[in-house]
C-alpha cells in the first residue's frame, strides 16, 4: 500500500496533523537555501529534497551566483511567510 504525500510528509516530520509545515522543517529549508545561495549545494535533511537547481545530484547545474542570490532571497520571505 502506498502512503499519501500527506502521510509521508507528517511520518518524516515535515508537516504536522493539521498539514503546516513543522518549524524543524522550516529551519531545514532555511538552512539548505541558505548554504545553496553560498554554493554548497545539499539535499534537504528532513526530506531529502533536491535543492533549486538540483546540483545537489548534478554539480554541473550549480545557478550563477547573482541567481542564486536572487532566487534564495525570495525563497527565504516566502518561507518565512509561511512558516
Amino acid at each position: 500500500m502506498t502512503r499519501s504525500f500527506r502521510s509521508e510528509r507528517i511520518s518524516q516530520g515535515a508537516w504536522d496533523e493539521d498539514g503546516k509545515r513543522t518549524k524543524q522543517y522550516i529551519e531545514a529549508l532555511l538552512n539548505q537555501t541558505r548554504m545553496w545561495m553560498e554554493g554548497i549545494s545539499m539535499h534537504n535533511r528532513i526530506t531529502g529534497e533536491c535543492c533549486p537547481d538540483f546540483s545537489c545530484c548534478h554539480p554541473d547545474m550549480l545557478t550563477a551566483k547573482p541567481e542564486r542570490q536572487t532566487r534564495g532571497q525570495k525563497m527565504l520571505l516566502t518561507f518565512a511567510d509561511r512558516g
